[in-house]
């Protein structure tokens, strides 16, 4: 930028603005390469600096990227106003200072010319002492001259009156200034004066003085060029610095923007796993504020006991081989409450491969987790009484096969059919048959034991899973415990309803190789050997372990 803009613009304006000689320009257009130099460093100190207080607080640039962007904006514009405004401000102080000079100057060459007239004519020292001198008609436009003696009093002069007390036998230029409020009046009104020796024995000095009017309107002329140069200078500044840490930080900037407008959870980690950024969105679904997960695993703050440790374990292998994954998993918010998120996570790489962290998407899935459920509810369990349908009863069935063949137990299947339901349907309607259903339902599962099963197949059948039975008897107990249940008397609309049960059943003691669908057809067979043999009564088949069971 400085070699580019920089030293044209030197050698274009300056001479023509600031007046400055070509040596002058010269060794300012020299400078400019060290004002580069100076820059980038000043720039890479204040970046490097930035980045170790906000990396050793645990933060992270997405988070500052407008603070980053107004650092570098008024860092940037610090830095051109300063190197472009001292050369002005010098020249500025070089003029001020030659103006002075030149004042100076012409009041040393009045006085130096007065003694000079005073000497070629007749201004001897007798002449002067009885003040025979042409000085009092000697005419100067803007000029007083003041011939003195020791005691400072007047001996000739070209105007009336005396000279400042302040002013005589002063050897250096002194600007006198009236005693008024206005600075403005009071630099206006100003004098100049400035005093030279005389060689007399009765005069000591000449003394001359010029209004500043002059000087003052020469150096508002100057100031105000001055004056809108450095405002040149700043608007360039402006818009070159805004152009810099725009061009610096808008990829960042952007990018904090979609990660926090998001509707996802965005948080991202250093390679410890340590939080060091998350977006609004994060707090929204979790409850936890960026101060609650700033510096801490994220891990330790969702996770909660019903969460899947096997999907623990892949994160925390994934993450420890710096793969990506992507994974469902169960957690918790700050008041404990469970929801379900999908995290698609990715290591993050610097430019040389070193990993800079990890940055996870959390998406909220709890809505379409609870539809899943629902749906997999209703094609697995019956609609009216919330037992297991005939699908999720077969597979609970060859569940409890394989472990009893594994454990050496026995597995009972017992088939209910309900007696008398279909003349509750018919005289009372299908509302008070679907009521007892469910009251069926509640007692039978009531008279099972933990880890049994109970499901509603159809109608009014039921069929009950009985695990780690010890034999016939074991069978027997719970066949009775199922056919009283369901014969209890009670109280549909108003209504006294009394019914019983028709109970077929088989065992499975893994002696012989046999499915779990052919187990239920035993025991439906079973089922209507009770039919037949009068209802209200249980009935064992066994086909397939008769000589095994006691």
């Amino acid at each position: 930028f400085w070699l580019v803009v920089g030293i044209p613009i030197i050698w274009v304006a300056y001479p023509a603005f600031l007046g400055m000689s070509a040596e002058a320009v010269g060794l300012l257009a020299l400078k400019q390469p060290l004002n580069g130099v100076f820059n980038a460093l000043a720039a890479g100190i204040l970046l490097y600096g930035i980045s170790q207080v906000w990396g050793s607080e645990g933060r992270n640039w997405a988070e500052k990227s407008d603070k980053l962007a107004g650092l570098l904006f008024h860092g940037l514009l610090a830095i051109i106003l300063v190197t472009g405004a001292i050369p002005i401000v010098l020249q500025g102080h070089y003029q001020r200072q030659t103006l002075l000079q030149d004042v100076e100057q012409t009041l040393s060459n009045q006085a130096q010319a007065i003694k000079d007239r005073m000497e070629s004519s007749s201004a001897s020292a007798t002449a002067i002492t009885s003040g025979e001198t042409d000085i009092g008609t000697t005419s100067m436009p803007g000029f007083h001259y003041y011939l003195t003696d020791a005691a400072g009093a007047v001996l000739e002069s070209n105007t009336s009156g005396a000279p400042r007390p302040e002013c005589v036998n002063q050897r250096q230029l002194l600007l006198w200034e009236p005693d008024v409020d206005n600075p403005i009046m009071r630099a206006q009104r100003g004098i100049f004066c400035l005093s030279q020796p005389v060689e007399d024995t009765r005069a000591t000095a000449i003394t001359v003085e010029t209004g500043s009017a002059n000087y003052v309107q020469t150096l508002k002329h100057h100031s105000t060029r001055e004056f809108l140069i450095l405002a040149g200078t700043f608007s360039i500044g402006l818009l070159v610095a805004w152009a810099l840490s725009r061009m610096v930080t808008v990829s960042l900037t952007r990018l904090t923007r979609v990660a926090s407008e998001t509707r996802n959870g965005v948080i991202v980690t250093d390679p410890g796993v340590r939080a060091v950024w998350a977006n609004e969105s994060f707090s929204r679904i979790s409850g936890f504020s960026r101060k609650d997960i700033i510096g801490k695993n994220p891990g330790e703050l969702l996770q909660g006991p019903e969460t899947s440790t096997d999907t623990i374990d892949y994160m925390r292998q994934a993450i420890d081989q710096q793969q990506p994954f992507t994974v469902e998993i169960l957690n918790y918010t700050r008041d404990r409450t469970p929801y379900w998120v999908e995290i698609n996570c990715n290591p993050i790489y610097t430019k040389r491969g070193r990993l800079e962290g990890f940055i996870a998407v959390q998406t909220d899935i709890t809505d379409r987790k609870e539809a899943q459920e629902r749906l997999q509810h209703i094609a697995h369990f019956d609609p009216l009484t919330d037992l297991p349908n005939r699908e999720l009863v077969s597979d609970r069935l060859r569940t409890a096969m394989s472990q009893a063949k594994r454990r050496g137990t026995m597995v009972g299947v017992a088939f209910v059919d309900l007696d008398g339901f279909k003349q509750v349907n018919d005289t009372l309607g299908h509302d008070a048959g679907d009521e007892l259903l469910k009251t069926i339902a509640t007692r039978l599962s009531g008279v099972l034991r933990e880890g049994d099963t109970l499901g509603r197949i159809g109608g009014d059948e039921f069929v009950a899973i009985l695990v780690d039975l010890d034999g016939r008897v074991d069978l027997g107990s719970a066949l009775d415990r199922l056919g009283q249940a369901a014969a209890e008397p009670m109280v549909i609309r108003g209504a006294s309803v009394a019914v019983s049960a028709s109970v077929g059943a088989t065992i499975y003691s893994n002696k012989t190789p046999i499915d779990a669908d052919q187990l239920v057809r035993q025991a439906d067979q079973a089922m209507y050997t009770a039919k037949l043999a009068g209802k209200n009564q249980f009935s064992i088949d066994m086909t397939d372990t008769a000589s095994d069971v006691e």
